[in-house]
Formats: structure tokens, C-alpha cells, sequence
């Protein structure tokens, strides 16, 4: 057995690992002062790590509803497609033409106002700032409880200040951020490496995995889809000159082309992801292979970064 968990068995010499940087804080606690200090520290923690919930939650949210606006963008394209469609064929009424027409001339300036002013490169730009500022108070929250450098128990100043920086790209939209509601959530139970081990890594292995397989499945699904999609787009097209109503037929038509290509977007994004989280998935055993609890104050701070930094990278 090789790794962390080799180093972790029972009545191993690495059970007692080097000077640890809360050791000193186990023994303070005992004290009146200790207590005021430890009080401290968990204050400055709990403070940045429910700052980091309302970043979290605010790049949720602006996550969602750019998503939102990216489908309605896209329903609004596939309606004008097919209205068009219907005003231009042979047999439709010149009135109904018109109004075809007319409704999907306005779909295509929705779609061209929501592209141009809420699916622009900035709104883009700031989904991506809130979310790396939330990932980057979480990396800098497991540092500080694992008891990495620089971090000695009682930084809370550099925690604040450190907290301070993270954010600061992030600043034109701090007020969004605080006018959500606060949720209270407890510290993550992490008190040195072993247990930063288990919460963090692990955890977060085991989630990759899962979820990259999930992804897999659906992929595999919406491949199904997308050749039933063209099988029946193509039959629907070839019996068209037989089938009575032609407007229809052709709207059946063009609707199971536009699944089938949907279904084919949506399946190079299913595989996209899913390969993703393989390799950190993989990334992460790799260096849970390396680690030893026993190891230096400097290994330790390394073996920290490289996780927050391949999760980081995720996001």
C-alpha cells in the first residue's frame, strides 16, 4: 500500500506527524487566553468562509440565468427558423405570410437584443471573475485550517488580508453579492492534513468520478436521440410530396433536423465534460499516491497547492 492511506494505518509512526502549526492552539485552548485566541482565528475564518458563500451563491445564480438567456437565445432562433419556413411556403395565404413573417422578425430581434446585451463577452467576463473569486476564498480557507505556510494557527490577519486580495477583481460587484441573504453554514472539519485529506481530496475525487460517469451516460442518451432525431427527419422529408398537409410535414421537418443538430451540441458538451473530470479525477489519485502525512512543513504547503490548483482549474 503506497500513499497517504499507507501512511494513515493503524499504530504507524506517522500516526503523530511533525510539529503541527495547531498544536500550539490544542495546548492555548486550555487557557483563558486561549480561548479569546481560538476564538479569534474562528471568527476570521467563519468571516471570509461565509463571504465565500455569497460569492458562491451569486456565481450560481449568474450561472443560471446565463444559461437561461443562452436557451431562450436559441428557442427564439429554431421559432423564427420555422415561422419562416411556414411564410415562405408555396400554399400559405399571403395573410398568414405576414403575420409568419412579422413574428418571427420580432424572434430574431429578442434573440439579437438578448446576444448583444445579456450574452456579451462582459457578462461572460463576470460570470468568470465571481466564480474564480469563490474558488479562490475556498482554496485560501483549506489552507488556513490545514495549518499550511504561511498560515500559523492564529493568521487571522493574513487570512483577512489575503481574503481581501482575492476579492478585490471582484469589487463592482460586491454589492450584488451582499444583498443576497446570508446562510449560515459551519466551517469544513478540517484541522490538519490527514482530515484535509478526507474532506477535500477524497471527497472531491469520489464527486469527479460520479459525476463523470453520469455524464457519460447522458452523452450516450442524447446520441440515441440525435440518430432517432435524423432517422426521423429524414423519413419525414422523403414522404413529404405523399403526405397531404405540407406545412406540417415541412415543420415536422425542419423541428427534427433542429433536435437532431441540438442533440449532437449537446452530446460533444456531455463528452467534453466528462473527459474533463476524468483527468482530474485521475490528477487527484496521483497525487493522493504521492502524499505522506509525515511529510515536511514545505511538502505539505506543495501537496495543498497542487489540489486547490488542479480544482481551481475547473472552474
Amino acid at each position: 500500500m503506497s500513499g497517504w492511506k499507507a501512511s494513515c494505518k493503524p499504530g504507524a509512526a506517522v500516526s503523530a506527524p511533525k510539529r503541527s502549526k495547531w498544536t500550539a492552539n490544542a495546548v492555548l485552548a486550555h487557557t483563558p487566553t486561549g480561548d479569546r485566541l481560538t476564538r479569534q482565528v474562528e471568527s476570521a475564518a467563519e468571516s471570509v468562509w461565509q463571504r465565500q458563500a455569497q460569492w458562491s451563491r451569486l456565481a450560481s445564480i449568474l450561472f443560471v440565468r446565463f444559461t437561461r438567456r443562452r436557451v431562450t437565445n436559441l428557442a427564439l432562433l429554431v421559432a423564427a427558423a420555422i415561422l419562416g419556413a411556414f411564410a415562405s411556403y408555396p400554399s400559405t395565404s399571403h395573410g398568414w405570410a405576414i403575420v409568419f413573417a412579422g413574428v418571427a422578425a420580432v424572434a430574431l430581434t429578442v434573440a439579437g437584443y438578448i446576444q448583444y446585451a445579456l450574452l456579451s463577452d462582459d457578462k461572460m467576463d463576470r460570470n468568470s471573475t465571481v466564480r474564480s473569486v469563490a474558488e479562490s476564498l475556498k482554496a485560501e480557507i483549506y489552507r488556513y485550517l490545514t495549518g499550511v505556510q504561511p498560515y500559523d494557527r492564529l493568521g487571522d490577519g493574513q487570512l483577512l488580508a489575503r481574503a481581501q486580495a482575492i476579492e478585490e477583481p471582484a469589487l463592482p460587484f460586491l454589492v450584488e453579492a451582499q444583498q443576497l441573504s446570508r446562510v449560515d453554514r459551519p466551517l469544513p472539519p478540517v484541522r490538519d492534513l490527514s482530515s484535509y485529506l478526507e474532506v477535500r481530496v477524497v471527497s472531491q475525487r469520489d464527486w469527479f468520478l460520479r459525476r463523470a460517469e453520469f455524464l457519460n451516460k447522458r452523452g450516450a442518451r442524447a446520441r440515441g436521440f440525435q440518430i432517432a432525431a435524423t432517422v426521423t427527419a429524414a423519413i419525414v422529408v422523403g414522404l413529404s410530396p405523399v403526405l397531404g398537409n405540407k406545412i406540417a410535414t415541412a415543420a415536422a421537418g425542419a423541428a427534427a433536423i433542429l433536435a437532431a443538430l441540438s442533440a449532437y451540441v449537446g452530446t460533444i458538451q456531455y463528452k467534453r465534460i466528462a473527459k474533463k473530470y476524468t483527468e482530474i479525477r485521475v490528477r487527484l489519485d496521483l497525487l493522493l499516491e504521492r502524499v505522506r502525512i509525515d511529510d515536511s512543513d514545505a511538502a505539505r504547503k506543495s501537496f495543498v497547492e497542487d489540489v486547490e490548483r488542479v480544482l481551481h482549474g475547473i472552474n
